[in-house]
């Protein structure tokens, strides 16, 4: 995970994931904690934004193997979060 400096698309902070390797919404509280050096449980819960389950379920491959191509994007924590397809999370400024 690092801070990315890009006011063209006021992109604070960018993490990845591995869809395979755990669940999505877990990540993204991961990446929402570090980006303001906080313990997840410091943090609203995040199904008050998003059903977490439901965002795990889009990330999880199917039973072909086949994965999301995609983006999912809402606001938690006055940032707004875009989980895309491709592995990422980014993290913008809510304007």
């Amino acid at each position: 995970m690092v801070p990315v400096d890009d006011d063209t698309k006021a992109v604070v902070f960018e993490s990845t994931f591995d869809p395979t390797s755990g669940p999505v919404f877990q990540r993204v509280v991961e990446a929402v904690a570090t980006f303001y050096e906080v313990e997840m449980i410091d943090l609203d819960t995040l199904y008050s934004v998003i059903d977490p389950e439901a965002l795990n379920d889009l990330f999880t491959p199917s039973p072909s193997g086949r994965l999301f191509n995609g983006l999912v994007t809402f606001q938690y924590e006055n940032v707004m979060i875009s989980v895309n397809g491709d592995g990422t999370i980014r993290l913008s400024d809510v304007k």
